[in-house]
């Protein structure tokens, strides 16, 4: 389910060796336990960039993304200049022979030196030909005044003939270059199968208030003369409010009927949260999230940070002293179907001037981790960002300065990836109008022993040959069981701020070394369960075009159907077909109706 690779020869040789010598020390002397330790490595990975500030929403955006453009198994950042210095695109180069993660700024090269008003940038595999795309919200090339209708949709194109990568902007055909005729607007963006018709849809969030510029795309594919179309649909799909400061939208199944949800985080008090009707459809139900209505909205995550199954809401806004609030908001999933805010009255709550967030286990203790950077101006200059330890029972500590997280700028977007394959997840803050910063994650050490209490899983999915999946899994649901707990991931693109984490599963296991049992919902209804995975993997998963392909070899035949016997007989949950976690008859009727389809 997962392969090594390696570049040359003497790559072979050298991957080789580590691994007898990974062996040997497995078996001379265990890994010692480890605590969570961050440094600033920006100058040494060879990450130096300054954002500039633009003049159209200008203090309120830095952004960039982290994807492998190149599909070379490394995570790349893609960053965006904001006005001054053109766009920039670091190519990670891999571990050097230092032993340090390094980058490369290849934007010239790749035809994405882009000197433009930009606030905000996601990326995802729209056209599902195994290459990342980009979409950027921008108002037009520097120098000269912002204007309407310049966002981008940047087509990867892959390599050519003799290697070289290149973008094609395509957003003017596509019909994504503009929110409205003449509304110069667009800040974050976010993809997500909101029909379940196997594609990704975009929506467009818009600050300026008054105005109907928070839009929602709809993915129509190929026309007739070969051009990729997306169809404006927002007021079909209901979503036609005008008093939204749109900052950072997102797709995720809330609710757990299968169809995602569309969450809005916005600024002054006018976030929205929009239940899917499953039938192309949205209805406001902002009333079930308990503080958001109040909040001054600027980045979101999302994540089940009490392990009980259902998503949790974490969303960054602004502290007052003399009010006391609102400040951060933190709402827990209730079994009936709306949000409690308990945040305030904890760490949680005051983090200053609040912009992106990740919910994230960056020490691998089983218990999803709370960030934040921030920064404004008077009372929040030299505001530090934030690192909120989850010690469980739904109580957090603050350990930001005490581990190395050390930033005191103006930090907007915040995203996390694995620089070094190493296991662990660093990361980026993206700063208005100065240098962004890249924190290494010391957990665990390149090329080392993972700590005993610090095992791990990376799951990223290649949906490529099932068509009613969207590109990397986006919208699959996970349930990650080991040590004998049950950890829920759902895969997603966006939130943060402006910005976008790499796209993927990323799970603490603490000391269990091999997940039990890894259940997987995909969003066309299919669910595939799998038993006795090794911890410490990047894991991908190719999802087979039939949902009977029980034996993953790409093939319908007679030996998918001993396969499920044979592990039917043997009470391995894997051929649980049905989902239903119990073993027994109707699994088989199950498996026999999708094969026979």
């Amino acid at each position: 389910m997962s392969t090594c690779s390696t570049r040359s020869g003497a790559g072979v040789v050298y991957c080789l060796v580590a691994v007898i010598l990974a062996l040997c020390s497995a078996f001379t002397q265990p890994a010692a336990a480890q605590t969570l330790a961050f440094t600033n490595e920006t100058v040494r990975a060879g990450l130096t960039f300054t954002h500039t500030q633009g003049p159209r929403y200008g203090f309120l955006g830095a952004g960039g993304v982290a994807a492998d453009f190149n599909n070379d198994g490394y995570i790349d950042l893609f960053v965006l200049g904001g006005g001054g210095d053109p766009d920039a695109l670091f190519i990670n180069n891999g571990i050097n022979q230092q032993g340090h993660v390094t980058f490369t700024d290849q934007a010239q090269q790749w035809g994405v030196n882009f000197r433009h008003h930009s606030f905000g940038v996601s990326a995802v595999d729209f056209n599902n030909d195994g290459f990342v795309d980009l979409y950027i919200t921008s108002y037009g090339p520097v120098p000269g005044n912002p204007i309407a209708g310049r966002h981008k949709l940047l087509r990867n194109n892959g390599p050519d003939a003799e290697g070289n990568w290149s973008f094609t902007d395509i957003a003017l055909a596509a019909g994504v270059h503009l929110l409205r005729p003449g509304l110069v607007d667009g800040t974050g963006s976010a993809w997500g199968d909101y029909d379940l018709d196997g594609d990704l849809d975009l929506f467009v969030a818009s600050y300026q208030r008054g105005q109907p510029g928070n839009r929602l795309f709809r993915n129509d594919g190929l026309n007739a003369q070969g051009v990729w179309i997306f169809t404006d649909v927002t007021n079909v799909a209901g979503l036609h409010h005008t008093q939204i400061a749109g900052f950072i939208p997102g797709f995720v199944d809330m609710n757990g009927d299968g169809y995602p949800e569309l969450l809005l985080v916005a600024d002054s008090g006018t976030s929205k949260y929009y239940i899917n009707n499953r039938n192309g459809t949205f209805t406001v139900a902002t009333h079930l999230c308990n503080g958001i209505e109040s909040a001054n909205g600027m980045g979101s995550a999302i994540g089940d940070i009490n392990a009980d199954g259902r998503l949790d809401w974490y969303v960054s806004g602004s502290w007052y002293d003399f009010l006391q609030g609102p400040g951060n908001v933190l709402m827990v999933a209730s079994p009936h179907g709306d949000f409690v805010n308990i945040a305030p009255g904890t760490p949680v709550q005051n983090g200053g001037w609040g912009w992106g967030v990740l919910i994230v286990d960056l020490d691998h203790d089983t218990r999803p981790d709370l960030v934040e950077t921030n920064g404004w101006l008077g009372e929040y200059l030299g505001e530090q960002s934030y690192l909120l330890r989850n010690l469980g029972g739904l109580q957090f500590q603050e350990v930001a300065l005490q581990v190395g997280f050390e930033h005191h700028g103006q930090g907007r977007g915040l995203i996390r990836f694995d620089a070094d394959n190493d296991g662990d997840q660093d990361l980026v803050i993206f700063s208005c109008g100065e240098p962004l910063a890249f924190f290494e994650n010391h957990l665990i050490t390149p090329g080392g022993p993972t700590p005993t209490n610090a095992n791990w899983i990376n799951i990223k999915f290649d949906t490529r040959q099932r068509a009613t999946v969207p590109p990397h899994g986006i919208g699959t649901v996970l349930q990650i069981t080991a040590g004998g707990l049950t950890q829920t991931v759902h895969i997603t693109s966006s939130f943060s701020h402006a910005s976008q984490s790499e796209i993927g599963a990323h799970v603490g296991l603490g000391t269990a070394t091999t997940i039990d049992i890894l259940r997987i919902r995909y969003p066309d209804g299919s669910i595939r369960t799998y038993t006795n995975i090794p911890a410490n993997q990047h894991l991908l998963i190719h999802t087979p075009a039939h949902r009977a392909d029980f034996d993953g070899s790409g093939t319908l035949d007679v030996a998918d159907v001993q396969a499920i016997v044979i592990a039917w007989q043997a009470r391995d949950l894997a051929a649980d077909h049905n989902g239903d976690w119990i073993l027994d008859f109707f699994d088989i009727l199950h498996f026999l109706r999708d094969f026979s389809n």
